[in-house]
């Protein structure tokens, strides 16, 4: 798998739990007026940031603050911060398989988009405690297809398809990557 391919596949899953971020970015390359528009968003949002980490100093024992300022961190693009937060969250909150596969994601980012080691022990968690959370099985079968393990990167993104809209951005990258998938399992790539 080539890093173009593994940053693809991280970056639609961030896509998939951070869609505000999208928009931002969305509307940043589009037009130079909602460009200082989003300026302001994303000082207002660090703004906000802040106050939600402050909080989180007087009130350490909310597992859904700590997940709440990590993903937020990750839209900011602060992934070290974000990771920090996770784990604290996932100390709280061990069986939270939402909360797992998010601190799997962001955790692949700070490696180099590489699901090996804490990642894919995270994604393991968040399936052990939610078999059907798609984005578990989604990075599950990027972690499978990084390793080569084609057809069982196939099979984790088959079982995300009937969890999500069939028309959406999720389930039409879900069926390219199966196709390639499979293509390269056949080829005994």
């Amino acid at each position: 798998m080539t890093l173009w391919s593994r940053r693809r596949i991280v970056a639609a899953a961030l896509v998939a739990a951070l869609p505000l971020a999208a928009a931002g970015w969305y509307l940043w390359d589009r037009d130079p007026a909602p460009r200082a528009q989003h300026a302001t968003n994303s000082h207002q949002l660090s703004d906000r940031v802040a106050g939600l980490a402050e909080r989180m100093r007087e009130s350490p024992q909310d597992a859904a603050g700590w997940a709440m300022l990590g993903r937020s961190y990750a839209a900011l693009g602060r992934f070290e911060d974000s990771a920090a937060a996770f784990e604290r969250a996932a100390e709280l909150a061990p069986t939270d398989a939402q909360l797992l596969a998010d601190y799997a994601d962001v955790a692949a980012v700070t490696q180099g988009t590489k699901f090996q080691g804490k990642p894919e022990a995270l994604i393991a968690r968040a399936l052990a405690a939610d078999p059907r959370n798609p984005k578990a099985l989604w990075l599950s079968g990027a972690a499978m297809f990084e390793k080569g393990d084609y057809a069982a990167a196939a099979g984790r993104w088959r079982r995300l398809l009937p969890l999500v809209p069939a028309d959406s951005p999720v389930a039409r990258t879900a069926r390219r990557r199966i196709a390639e998938a499979e293509r390269r399992a056949a080829a005994g790539n």
